[in-house]
């Protein structure tokens, strides 16, 4: 077997480990994530109401912060935080940084 074959071999053995611990955790994920629904009784959660949060931010980054730029340019605004709020996102659903 020559060594280009081997480490292939490794390689899938490493990456089906690895797709099925992700599997778990995204079931286990989907668990918690039923438990605090039905614990939190339709009250709003602070996980939902950071994600109301996260919804007017995007819309303001999007949609409300080009078209005053774009018809009002002497207006002055805040810096953009496009890069934080991307970041929070990932991190809210989990994904990688």
């Amino acid at each position: 077997m020559s060594l280009l074959a081997k480490i292939v071999k490794v390689g899938k053995v490493v990456f089906s480990q690895m797709g099925e611990k992700r599997g778990e955790l995204q079931d286990k994920n989907v668990e918690i994530n039923a438990e605090t629904e039905r614990n939190s009784q339709g009250k709003i959660t602070p996980r939902r109401a950071l994600m109301y949060l996260l919804v007017i931010l995007f819309a303001w980054e999007l949609l409300v912060r080009p078209i005053i730029s774009t018809y009002a340019p002497d207006f002055p605004l805040p810096p953009s935080m496009l890069e934080e709020l991307i970041t929070m996102s990932a991190a809210m659903f989990g994904f990688g940084f």
